[in-house]
């Protein structure tokens, strides 16, 4: 089962790149490629930046840069054309992720009957930490997120019941950061704000829409308690 870290990102947002990078590569499983899409990339410290990355020649990097002001949706979108792996781990270019973050995911896409995962954000925890458990964590599973999501049976409900994807579990999920495979790429897109139906909160959404029509569609889904991405 073949990883790709997808990490969609603008010229503005480039800074914690090569970080990211460093502690993916470092961590307990390497991933096979970390791709990089950076729209609106228009000054020269931005090209100087990814120009440096590129120049390290890391051997599962890519780099895909443009002057195109498009959105973080379509960004998002373009995981499909760009990367190559059997599971896509969407990445926030504002956090870091832990080190153990690949081998977790592939272990329980591995070892459960899902195809999205969810999990939070931490201010420090799991950031160096190597070990885990899945004997011992914290998850929640499709058939119980169904049930609480859709009682009505219906997916246009979904914001009576909703509001922060897993709160309703104590758990708040990196909705930036959504592991998924590549099949729900082909079949589930992310929406611009204006294409969201069920979301009615502030932000764009597209992450809530995404999540909620897989859940809907396959009943597949799993959040875990353990976070997997670090704001620091």
């Amino acid at each position: 089962m073949s990883i790709s870290v997808y990490i969609p990102t603008d010229g503005e947002r480039l800074s914690k790149l090569d970080d990211i990078i460093n502690i993916y590569n470092n961590g307990t499983l390497k991933p096979d490629e970390i791709v990089i899409s950076a729209f609106c990339v228009v000054k020269e410290e931005h090209l100087t930046y990814l120009r440096d990355i590129h120049n390290k020649k890391y051997d599962n990097v890519k780099i895909y840069a443009g002057k195109n002001l498009g959105t973080t949706a379509e960004n998002l979108n373009y995981a499909l054309k760009f990367t190559i792996g059997d599971l896509v781990l969407f990445h926030d270019p504002l956090k870091y992720p832990s080190v153990v973050r690949v081998e977790m995911v592939k272990q329980l896409f591995e070892t459960q009957d899902i195809n999205v995962l969810h999990h939070p954000s931490s201010v420090s925890e799991g950031f160096a930490d190597r070990t885990f458990s899945l004997e011992h964590m914290d998850i929640i599973r499709s058939d119980e997120i169904y049930r609480r999501y859709f009682p009505l049976r219906g997916v246009k409900n979904s914001w009576i019941c909703c509001r922060n994807y897993g709160q309703e579990f104590s758990i708040i999920a990196d909705m930036s950061s959504i592991c998924t495979t590549r099949e729900m790429l082909t079949n589930i897109k992310w929406k611009e704000r204006h294409e969201c139906e069920y979301y009615r909160g502030n932000s764009e959404g597209f992450g809530y829409e995404f999540s909620m029509e897989i859940l809907y569609t396959y009943n597949k889904s799993l959040i875990i308690g353990s976070p997997l991405t670090v704001i620091k």
